[in-house]
């Protein structure tokens, strides 16, 4: 991946969509070449997929929130999967 795509990944936290090194794409299903389709047609791809999806919204929620919290102090963040840093020196 370029140096463009890193950085939209990044902005955009689309971390869990790509490997760490940012070279490679990470798929939720077995990727078919565009030969099949990209819907889940079982089951177990189905509870792949959802586990998958449902990791990747709580991992982009705690990266936005860390983001706000860290850059815009002013908002108040809620949010389900993230709770704030407790102070060092609390």
């Amino acid at each position: 991946m370029s140096g463009g795509v890193s950085e939209f990944v990044d902005f955009f936290h689309f971390q869990d969509l790509v490997t760490p090194d940012y070279k490679a794409d990470r798929f939720y299903l077995t990727f078919g070449k565009f030969e099949v389709p990209g819907t889940p047609a079982t089951k177990d791809d189905y509870v792949t997929y959802r586990d998958a999806t449902l990791h990747f919204i709580a991992g982009r929620g705690r990266r936005t929130a860390e983001y706000f919290t860290e850059h815009h102090p002013e908002i108040e963040v809620r949010n389900p999967w993230w709770r704030p840093r407790p102070e060092e020196n609390s």
